[in-house]
């Protein structure tokens, strides 16, 4: 999964397009609600190699993976970018156009 400025990149599920965020006021995940429920890492909306990590005073923190490293929301962690591309292959599906044969 990695969403930049709300688009999907690759893998994703139509309920994560939304979850991104920043240490700004308006889109800060550091909220009393996600600290009670123990979420403290986000994905960054800006950058697949960057996620937000919160305290428990609900102050935000932008951080970075490292270098060759994107952010999986999916286990809160960041993976080796190329983990993602080597175990998938792209399969063209046959047309069912009969116009085609």
């Amino acid at each position: 999964t990695s969403i930049i400025g709300g688009k999907c990149l690759f893998f994703c599920h139509a309920d994560e397009l939304s979850t991104c965020y920043s240490c700004t006021p308006e889109s800060n995940p550091c909220t009393a609600e996600n600290i009670q429920n123990r979420q403290y890492y986000f994905a960054d909306c800006d950058d697949a190699s960057k996620f937000i990590q919160c305290d428990t005073f609900g102050t935000c923190y932008p951080k970075h993976c490292n270098a060759g490293a994107i952010w999986d929301q999916s286990i809160s962690a960041c993976i080796m970018a190329r983990s993602w591309t080597s175990s998938f292959e792209v399969h063209q599906i046959p047309s069912t156009d009969q116009s085609e044969r």
